[in-house]
């Protein structure tokens, strides 16, 4: 039956994603993968998560919504799942995106350690040195047969 409900509330949004945000359905789809997205097979979470995308884009600053909407995303960045997590980091995108446009300043947006977990998610995203391997700096030398005492030598 739920996958039902998110079936009939995704080809609502697809003409009047307003009505379905001005309903509460944002809040009401978070709310659902939060507390019970581990009871649900994965394609019904996806499908949920995909609803909320959608709705994330009717968010204005000044919603009165917001703040819940905001600690609920930032659970949804350490989801086990990484569609929901990623799908949670673009309705991010997203509204920062509407803070800007709007002049708005998005600090409500970094409550909840969102800045910390970007940081994070940024280093584990860094390609890492092989072991015992040394490190290129940037903008440093390159390996050339003159400072390279590895590199086989032609002969003179």
């Amino acid at each position: 039956m739920t996958c039902s409900v998110l079936q009939v509330l995704e080809l609502i949004c697809t003409r009047e994603a307003g009505a379905v945000f001005e309903a509460g359905g944002l809040n009401y789809v978070l709310s659902f993968i939060k507390d019970n997205g581990h009871l649900v097979h994965k394609d019904t979470l996806h499908s949920a998560m995909h609803l909320v995308s959608r709705l994330c884009g009717k968010m204005e600053p000044a919603d009165s919504g917001l703040a819940p909407c905001v600690e609920s995303l930032s659970a949804l960045l350490r989801h086990e799942d990484q569609h929901v997590a990623d799908g949670a980091l673009r309705c991010f995108a997203s509204l920062a995106d509407r803070f800007t446009r709007r002049a708005q300043d998005p600090a409500p947006l970094a409550q909840h350690c969102l800045v910390t977990h970007l940081l994070a998610r940024l280093a584990g995203a860094a390609p890492q040195a092989a072991p015992g391997a040394a490190a290129a700096t940037p903008g440093g030398p390159a390996a050339t047969p003159e400072n390279s005492s590895s590199l086989p030598r032609s002969p003179p």
